[in-house]
């Protein structure tokens, strides 16, 4: 989205998500919501850490730009043009580099993939040639928290 008249723009914030999400073909139906960077915030390397306890992730790559080339730890190129997404499945750390700023969402998959206690849920990768040098945290309001909560 984009404003017609940048000195009159509102602040607001993109979601996406999902009611029932079954990542990695997994059962595990779970609401999935993540705010969505905006594209200025995209980079061009990254670093994706796997979770500790799962066997693998579920990694989206998505271009800003057409003729986005990308790489992971350096193999053969990939080409992605704006709006495209590449999905993998990956184990291990890996060094991710694009020509252009992509945007990379990393999904923990359902438990019924690798019998692990846990629900599927989505991260957004922060670039490390952006690194966030501020992160600003707002609670919820009183009226909103649960009275009790198990853990």
């Amino acid at each position: 989205m984009r404003s017609n008249s940048p000195d009159n723009c509102l602040s607001f914030a993109v979601m996406a998500g999902a009611k029932c999400t079954n990542v990695g073909g997994c059962p595990a139906c779970d609401h999935l919501l993540e705010q969505m960077p905006p594209t200025t915030t995209w980079g061009t390397r990254f670093v994706t850490v796997p979770y500790k306890t799962r066997k693998d992730d579920l990694i989206r790559i998505m271009a800003s730009e057409d003729g986005t080339t990308v790489t992971f730890d350096g193999g053969s190129p990939l080409n992605l043009d704006a709006g495209d997404f590449y999905e993998t499945s990956w184990g291990a750390a890996t060094y991710v580099e694009a020509t252009k700023p992509i945007m990379i969402g990393q999904y923990s998959k359902g438990q019924g993939c690798d019998n692990v206690s846990a629900d599927p849920f989505l991260l957004s990768l922060a670039p490390s040639n952006k690194p966030l040098t501020t992160l600003i945290l707002t609670p919820l309001p009183q009226a909103l928290l649960p009275t009790t909560m198990s853990m």
